[in-house]
């Protein structure tokens, strides 16, 4: 809600939305399920703490950051701007639960993560975050944020910032400054837009990527409604509601450090090992080499980037062509090759590169990508601040499924969060593509001279 007190609209400096936001605004428009637009999680911490002085931490720590303080606003050309607010924020909440089940916490969870923002995310706080006795005993912090305003790396930087806060608090040390904003990132993205590096970025999805009608694939195979046996194309889930669930699975112990030593050892990246697993399990099930994929590229690699906050991610189209003849290690080498050219042009708007799909497909309830994918090896907190990570799911999915490889505490234990249409995917392929990709990792890197056609026989 609009504080009393906040500074007059004709007072207020307004900035267009950067490259990232302006795709979520668009979804936001056409979307009836506004709470699609959360991005919702907990951070249980596993050591002592003192709750009033994590409150007080947790409170500060949003108060300081410029992020949590962005307001969305529907100018009067009906276009999306948005604007920093100085109005105080809402109380932050502290909820014992102690003597009440994990199951009760869970179900409060799903509530409030399933509730959209008011005023369609216009002129109104965009992120809600409470600190919570867990019934076994520890202390841990909910949030959900909008995405317009923060991506997940964002969002561990708030959550770092809080516990820096905390440690300052409890050793009576002044705080650490407040963060410098996304501003000077965005101001980034506006003069990329008006650069010829945004043409040459544009030109390569045209020429490169789009140069002819990509293959559709699915984890649910080409037996599957949303796999056409005579189309280049797929079928979207056609419902509005896009009912959403998240499944975790870890990875076995040990199987990180092996793709990060044969990475280390090959010059190529731990999420490029990933990539080359899930893109032959969908050549595979879906019986075709030419696979596509969207991948999800945080933007940050200037410090502005970096230490800024917002939202930065990029989802962009990379395309594999290579056949099933190759080894396991020319296989990473391509994949690696093809992320690295992706990244290069990471910076292009949504609406010009994907509009080149529209030479080769019908319509927009049609696609030639199933499948999202984000490399998050970050959980940057303190070292002294052993924690779990848990993605909590808000209810909704745009895409049939959603893959996000991360740790899930701070002793990285890494794995994946599979975010899937619930009706359009099932848990089944989902278990299905997460034993492939063990195994598949597993046999590849004990034998890297074998091609991928025989390690899919695994």
């Amino acid at each position: 809600m609009v504080t009393k007190g906040e500074l007059d609209m004709s007072e207020r400096t307004y900035y267009p939305l950067n490259i990232s936001q302006k795709i979520l605004a668009f979804s936001l428009k056409f979307v009836p399920k506004k709470e699609l637009m959360n991005i919702c999680s907990e951070i249980e911490f596993t050591r002592e703490l003192d709750a009033k002085l994590m409150l007080q931490a947790l409170t500060l720590g949003l108060m300081r950051s410029p992020s949590a303080s962005m307001r969305m606003h529907l100018n009067e050309n009906k276009e999306i701007v948005q604007y920093f607010s100085d109005a105080a924020p809402e109380k932050i909440d502290y909820l014992d639960y102690t003597g009440k089940t994990e199951a009760e916490l869970n179900n409060d969870y799903a509530k409030w993560s399933r509730t959209a923002f008011p005023n369609k995310h216009m002129d109104t706080q965009l992120y809600m975050a409470k600190l919570i006795k867990k019934p076994n005993g520890n202390l841990a912090i909910y949030s959900s944020f909008s995405h317009l305003i923060a991506d997940s790396y964002a969002i561990m930087q708030i959550h770092k910032e809080i516990v820096d806060i905390y440690v300052s608090l409890e050793k009576g040390e002044a705080l650490p400054p407040v963060s410098q904003g996304p501003i000077a990132a965005y101001e980034a993205d506006y003069k990329y837009l008006a650069s010829d590096k945004s043409k040459d970025d544009v030109a390569y999805f045209d020429k490169c990527v789009f140069d002819n009608a990509p293959q559709f694939t699915t984890i649910m195979g080409k037996d599957s409604k949303a796999f056409n046996k005579n189309k280049r194309y797929g079928n979207m889930n056609k419902s509005l509601l896009m009912k959403g669930a998240v499944l975790a699975l870890p990875f076995e112990k040990g199987l990180d450090d092996k793709v990060m030593k044969y990475a280390t050892e090959h010059k190529v990246s731990p999420q490029s090992l990933y990539v080359l697993a899930i893109r032959t399990f969908l050549s595979k099930v879906c019986e075709v080499e030419d696979v596509t994929l969207n991948n999800s590229i945080a933007r940050r690699a200037t410090i502005a980037q970096k230490k800024g906050g917002g939202t930065m991610v990029n989802g962009v189209v990379v395309r594999f062509r290579f056949g099933n003849n190759v080894s396991f290690s020319d296989g990473c080498a391509q994949t690696y090759e093809g992320l690295c050219t992706n990244y290069r042009h990471a910076n292009a708007t949504y609406e010009d590169a994907s509009s080149f799909e529209m030479k080769f497909k019908p319509n927009s309830l049609k696609a030639f990508t199933s499948l999202g994918i984000s490399y998050q090896p970050y959980l940057f907190l303190n070292e002294n601040f052993p924690f779990k990570y848990r993605h909590i799911s808000n209810g909704r999915q745009a895409q049939s499924l959603y893959i996000t490889i991360l740790p899930f505490d701070s002793e990285g234990t890494l794995g994946i969060d599979y975010d899937y249409q619930v009706g359009w995917t099932s848990e089944e392929a989902i278990r299905s593509l997460h034993k492939f990709i063990q195994d598949f990792l597993n046999a590849g890197l004990a034998a890297p001279d074998k091609t991928l056609a025989e390690l899919m026989k695994n």
